[in-house]
């Protein structure tokens, strides 16, 4: 069926043809009622057939329409006439990707810019469930500002579902333009018919990202047999052997999504959307300004300019304006499945020892930088932490269940060296170790004899982030990362041998790792500052620290190579995820994303806005809100160098309360709209005096008391008087019940205060306690009927979330929810809605570069 011009759908009146393909007609339209374009698509009549897949089609046609997102092309409805179903959607302006690429060949700027708004569309696609399977060029619109639209999400499934299941449409896959797509752009799963996910996706999204940057198909051979067969079985051409210049990364990138196991691909959309940021970003400020026409210049003027270029260099060799080592080459050693971290090199620098968890328990490994694939050296069910290698080449020490073990480098038994300790590391002469034990640093003979506490090491109010200690080169110094309010601090030094401290950094920043160069001169560490959390250098007699890489982050333990002249280090990309759920329908809204915490989100009284603290960019912590729809963000403290953390609302909802680390420890309350904040109570940290929370009729501040070596009490304190009573001992993660009569909590045992016994309703008034289940992180409903609470799920990050009547009975697992490993905060709505910050951990690499000497 052709509709010609002037044909009525309904509302809508035909204009024109825009197009046709394996995924139907598509026609341009005019929305009468509301006096907009529309685009009008048509399904092939053949994979209609029915009503059941007139049912599918209006099914992901909902799904899709759900999907709010600036790149891709949004679905308005869905109706029928003469018994075929259409689409009806946003009509884009523009050209496909393919008739641009076909029209003129894009720049790297440009081709990294779409790249990246089609990451951006995916992720947002597979948050929901839905996969597109079909990407590809022509499903891709170009809008003359140069906005990428993606086309025809969902759709795809419906066609491929009504020729009987994925194995059976290898037949139809012998033309561009098939109900599947065009064969060069699908998966290996695709092709073998095999189920997929959004790694499909993944891939068909690196073909279409070469294709951009090669100006052709990795794949594409003579006939659709062999283009198919060469998706299975052929690596693409590097792009630099292809004489194409790009970047080194972007090959890379290109070949981890085009990885033929789906397991070693990018294992989401959102980690590759936000590395494609980050190159958009540094091909955007490397792109060269065209050259205008030449002018004749006054002589004057060349003096001028002269002058201007001799004070130019003479600042550019000031040792703060020196380029930092980022900009030399950087080479992906993490080319093989797995997330690998914590990388140490033998004496020569021909090797590597490493933490590799492809095998789901991370264990010890060892390559050659040069050649070969990697080799697993350690065994077993418990993970192995931070291995070391020997400068004397006979051994890799390494972290083990609470204790330090050795093994031979090039395998053998595990052999344990010291009974309870972490971390490891050598002297640079390998006579010695230097270790963590008991929140304070020992050192060690190299067989596990002559143990020594280092006297001196400043004890933080709660030990929050490893400390990392690593010796001088000649011995005589310890450097390492001292937290001071959290997994927060600064890097120290201090003699070996016990002492005074010195401080290094005055920053506060998130951070850690210290490593010393080979002539002692300078420490290395990682740091958040600058925007990024990346590698930087200080002194070691003091200074201003130095960047030694410039990139987007987050780059973490590094090492050196004995002579000084290489650097590998870890780079992840994590993100945080402030989200909404309903453990009901199982609907998911994100309201916003950060590469740095985002964290301790709660809904306001009146259930319309969600408080929650940020990790800013210049290593700041503000208190924000924002309301459900994920806008009207607002940043309500904002005094330049504060800390200030976990904000609860007032009963009112027009002030919130929260904790200040810096640069007072102090318990505060600030308007809602902002302005000046007012301290409620001095010293109070929330190592100390955590999980303060006022009562619904605001004259009273529940909180929990910890002191060292003592079990935990949740005070009352009167906000007027200040005065404090005890409420009970051994009980901690308060929160009062919203008719402000109970409180609920968690329960220690007595013998053991760090073993959580039950969650536990205790009345105010009696302070008799009912213990209701086992569990932790509990929360009240918004009418105290429910609590719901967590337990541990399969990983680390995952928890359980659970409900139970507050009145006791039956439980319910809800879902499981993924957290950072600080903290498991999260809040429920009257509606049941829970808000949480989502932890997407990316996949740990290991890169090498050169180190240049200072």
């Amino acid at each position: 069926m052709t509709l010609s011009f002037g044909t009525r759908l309904g509302r809508y009146e035909i204009r024109s043809k825009l197009g046709a393909g394996g995924m139907g007609e598509v026609y341009l339209a005019e929305d009468t009622k509301l006096n907009r374009k529309v685009a009008i698509k048509f399904l092939p009549t053949d994979s209609l057939a029915s009503e059941q897949a007139n049912r599918r089609l209006l099914r992901e046609a909902r799904a899709a329409a759900t999907l709010d997102h600036p790149n891709i092309c949004a679905i308005h409805e869905v109706s029928e006439e003469e018994g075929r179903s259409f689409i009806v959607m946003q009509y884009v302006d523009g050209e496909t990707l393919d008739m641009r690429m076909k029209r003129k060949p894009l720049d790297m700027s440009e081709s990294l810019s779409i790249a990246a708004q089609v990451a951006d569309a995916l992720a947002e696609a597979h948050a929901h469930g839905i996969i597109h399977r079909d990407i590809k060029p022509s499903n891709i619109i170009i809008t003359p500002r140069g906005q990428a639209k993606v086309m025809d999400f969902g759709l795809a499934k419906v066609v491929v579902s009504e020729v009987g299941g994925e194995a059976e449409t290898q037949s139809l896959l012998t033309a561009p333009g098939a109900v599947v797509g065009t064969v060069p752009y699908m998966s290996p799963e695709q092709v073998k018919g095999a189920p997929v996910d959004a790694r499909s996706d993944i891939f068909s999204f690196g073909v279409t990202l070469y294709e951009m940057v090669a100006g052709r198909q990795p794949f594409a051979r003579q006939t659709p047999a062999e283009t198919m067969a060469a998706i299975l079985r052929d690596e693409p051409p590097e792009l630099a052997q292809s004489g194409i210049d790009s970047p080194h990364e972007l090959d890379q990138l290109i070949r981890h999504c085009l990885a033929k196991n789906p397991a070693e691909r990018f294992q989401s959309a959102r980690d590759l959307a936000l590395t494609l940021r980050a190159m958009s970003t540094s091909a955007t400020r490397s792109t060269s300004i065209p050259a205008r026409p030449t002018r004749r210049i006054h002589p004057l003027v060349w003096v001028g300019l002269a002058l201007f270029v001799s004070l130019l260099a003479i600042a550019w060799w000031q040792p703060w304006r020196r380029t930092p080592a980022g900009q030399s080459q950087q080479r992906l050693i993490s080319s093989f499945p797995g997330g690998h971290r914590e990388a140490s090199f033998s004496p020569d620098g021909s090797l590597i020892t490493f933490i590799n968890d492809s095998g789901g328990v991370p264990q010890v490994w060892v390559k050659n930088l040069a050649q070969g694939d990697p080799i697993q050296i350690t065994t077993g069910e418990i993970p192995a932490h931070r291995p070391r290698w020997s400068p004397k080449n006979d051994q890799i020490v390494f972290s083990r269940a609470g204790s330090i073990w050795s093994v031979p480098p090039l395998g053998g038994t595990a052999r344990k060296v010291i009974e309870g300790g972490s971390n490891p590391n050598w002297s640079w002469d390998g006579g010695r170790l230097v270790y963590e034990k008991d929140e304070q640093i020992w050192t060690a003979k190299a067989e596990g004899s002559d143990q020594r506490k280092v006297e001196g090491v400043p004890t933080p109010d709660i030990l929050l982030a490893d400390r990392m200690p690593a010796f001088s080169p000649d011995g005589s110094l310890i450097a390492f990362f001292q937290c001071t309010k959290g997994p927060i601090g600064d890097v120290w030094v201090m003699p070996s041998t016990g002492g005074q401290p010195r401080q290094l950094t005055f920053d506060d920043h998130f951070g850690g790792t210290p490593v010393w160069t080979p002539d002692g001169r300078f420490i290395v560490f990682s740091s958040l500052r600058a925007g990024s959390r990346t590698l930087w250098k200080v002194a070691a007699s003091g200074g201003s620290p130095e960047p030694v890489l410039v990139s987007a982050g987050e780059d973490t333990d590094p090492e050196l190579s004995r002579d000084g002249t290489k650097l590998i280090y870890t780079n992840t990309r994590n993100s945080f995820i402030l989200t909404l759920w309903n453990p009901v329908t199982h609907q998911t809204r994100e309201l916003m994303e950060a590469r740095y915490d985002i964290t301790d989100p709660s809904f306001s009284p009146q259930a319309d806005k969600i408080s929650f603290f940020v990790v800013e960019n210049d290593g700041d912590i503000q208190v924000h809100t924002i309301n459900l729809e994920g806008g009207n963000s607002i940043q309500v403290t904002r005094a330049k160098g504060e800390r200030n953390i976990h904000p609860r609302w007032s009963p009112d909802g027009l002030w919130l309360y929260f904790y200040q680390i810096r640069p007072t420890f102090s318990f505060r309350k600030i308007s809602v709209s902002g302005g000046q904040s007012s301290e409620i109570a001095a010293g109070w940290a929330w190592g100390t005096h955590s999980a303060a929370e006022v009562d619904p009729q605001g004259k009273l501040i529940a909180y929990v008391r910890q002191e060292k070596d003592r079990p935990p009490v949740t005070m009352i304190r009167e906000i007027a008087t200040g005065k404090e009573t005890v409420f009970k001992s051994s009980f901690m993660e308060r929160q009062w019940s919203k008719d402000g009569k109970a409180i609920l909590g968690i329960e220690l045992a007595p013998s053991d205060s760090t073993t959580i016994r039950e969650i536990s309703i205790c009345s105010v008034e009696t302070r008799a306690c009912r213990q209701l289940t086992r569990g932790r992180s509990a929360q009240w409903s918004s009418d105290d009927s429910r609590v719901y609470f967590l337990r541990d799920g399969k990983s680390g990050q995952e928890k359980e979330l659970w409900a139970i009547s507050s009145a006791g009975g039956e439980e319910k697992q809800l879902g499981v929810l993924r957290f950072h490993p600080i903290g498991t905060f999260y809040d429920v709505s009257p509606k049941g809605e829970i808000v949480y910050v989502r932890f997407n951990p990316g996949k740990p690499e290991l890169w090498l570069t050169d180190f240049p000497r200072p």
